[in-house]
């Protein structure tokens, strides 16, 4: 909202949330109009898109902007 804080918007970067549950988050910002890619994990080759294939805690991200280009990562933790 406006007035609620002196940051220019969009420079927030990074921002790192957890949730126990990355398919339904996606899905939620999804339905509420948010472009969401895919989610990522890490595997030998480095970043592959896709769940972290035995869906370990901290293995699965997400990274998205929201509207005033503020960037996010979600991160799975069951």
């Amino acid at each position: 909202g406006k007035g609620l804080a002196q940051a220019i918007p969009g420079s927030a970067q990074g921002t790192h949330l957890i949730v126990n549950d990355i398919e339904a988050a996606r899905a939620e910002l999804l339905a509420r109009g948010v472009e969401v890619p895919q989610p990522v994990h890490f595997g030998p080759a480095g970043q592959e898109t896709g769940l972290h294939p035995e869906r370990v805690d901290y293995g699965t991200f997400l990274h998205f902007a929201d509207p005033d280009g503020n960037t996010w990562a979600l991160q799975e933790v069951g």
